[in-house]
Formats: structure tokens, C-alpha cells, sequence
């Protein structure tokens, strides 16, 4: 996958700044830097990404997202597996079939069982288990990137989202993707899966991929 570099709309300069707000950033954070961060990662997605014209028409009302405080609700299971076992039963309790409001496009998508079995399946990261208990809440204040049409189905859409947390006194970004059956008009598109994004290693991928452009 190629880097999804916007690249005439972000300087590293700009990237600086942005790494530096949400660094720092208490509470809330500023829409603009959560793209700038997010746009500027390496991320491997099987489709060609684009931007969708009908969620960038609705995306961009939730100018400053909240930061999400994860609250290590899962910490005393040392034990990986059992971990793993205990933040999906969690979510399933919780939030199966729940339907979130995601402010940014002001639009509702459900939490499948599907999507929960997915993001908490086997071989997924220990920091990905602890933000179990606030699922809902990432979907809610996640503000919306990018899209890609599925490599297996042209009707599937799959759309990326990025919300700021807060983790082990860090703030990160976690990214949400959204699925979307263009099939199924009347219906509201499903939570499909997260995943933590650090942002340690963002410096050097950006100077990595604007020598490669």
C-alpha cells in the first residue's frame, strides 16, 4: 500500500504542530490535526483509497473531538488470552447491536456481532483489549478520514475514521473502520473493527514517504 499522502495540504511543519497539539492536548483536540496525524500514517488497506463524496458532503461537524480517556478497565487479567476472552465478552454484553451516533457525520452505525468478534479476535494487541468497555465512545467522537471499496465486492465500502485517546498517560490515535453495503440502502453501515495507531514512529515515516514522491 502506498502512502495516502495529501501531499500539497500538509507540511511536515504542520505535521510537527499537530503531533505536538495532540502530544499535549487535554480534553479535546482540534479536528484539523487529528487529519493532518492520520493522513500522514502508513496504513495498509487492500483498496485503493479515496475519499468518499457522500461522507465527505455529511463529515467535518464535530470540529473538536474529545479525547477518550481509556481507563485500563481490563488490567487486572495478566493473561493475554483470558484478556482477550474477557474484553470481547465485555462489548458483546454491552454493546451488540447497539447503535452509535458518530458526531462528525452526524450520521448512526450499528455494532454487529461480527465487528465485535473481529477487533476482539485472536492475535490482536493487549492496548487494542483495554478500550473494551469504551467502544461506543470511539465510534461517537471518531472523525472521518478515507474509504476503499473492497477488493472481494465493489458493494462493500469500508470507511476509516480516527479518534484521539488517551492510554497509559498517552494520547494516541485510534483508528475505527466502518463498513458500508451499498446493497442496503435503508439500513445503517456496521462497525467493522479498530485498532490502536502509535504515533512514535510518524516522523519517520513522513521524511520516509515525501522522498519517496
Amino acid at each position: 500500500g502506498s502512502f495516502n499522502l495529501h501531499k500539497n495540504d500538509i507540511s511536515q511543519e504542520s505535521l510537527s504542530n499537530s503531533i505536538e497539539n495532540l502530544k499535549n492536548a487535554k480534553g479535546k483536540i482540534d479536528r484539523d490535526d487529528i487529519i493532518n496525524i492520520s493522513s500522514s500514517l502508513n496504513v495498509y488497506h487492500k483498496g485503493t483509497t479515496y475519499i468518499d463524496k457522500n461522507m465527505k458532503n455529511k463529515a467535518g461537524k464535530n470540529k473538536m473531538p474529545q479525547i477518550v480517556d481509556i481507563d485500563e478497565f481490563f488490567t487486572q487479567y495478566i493473561d493475554k488470552e483470558d484478556l482477550r476472552k474477557q474484553a470481547y465478552k465485555y462489548a458483546f454484553d454491552n454493546y451488540k447491536n447497539k447503535t452509535v451516533l458518530i458526531k462528525d457525520i452526524d450520521d448512526n452505525v450499528d455494532i454487529s456481532q461480527s465487528g465485535l468478534k473481529k477487533t476482539f479476535g485472536k492475535n490482536q494487541d493487549n492496548t487494542k483489549m483495554q478500550t473494551a468497555n469504551n467502544l461506543p465512545k470511539l465510534i461517537e467522537e471518531s472523525i472521518y478520514l478515507n474509504s476503499s471499496i473492497s477488493t472481494k465486492n465493489s458493494n462493500i465500502v469500508y470507511h476509516y475514521f480516527y479518534v484521539p485517546i488517551s492510554i497509559y498517560n498517552e494520547n494516541q490515535l485510534a483508528m475505527i473502520t466502518v463498513k458500508e453495503d451499498l446493497t442496503n440502502k435503508g439500513s445503517n453501515s456496521k462497525f467493522y473493527y479498530h485498532d490502536i495507531r502509535e504515533i512514535k514512529n510518524i516522523k519517520k515515516d513522513f521524511e520516509k514517504a515525501m522522498r519517496n514522491i
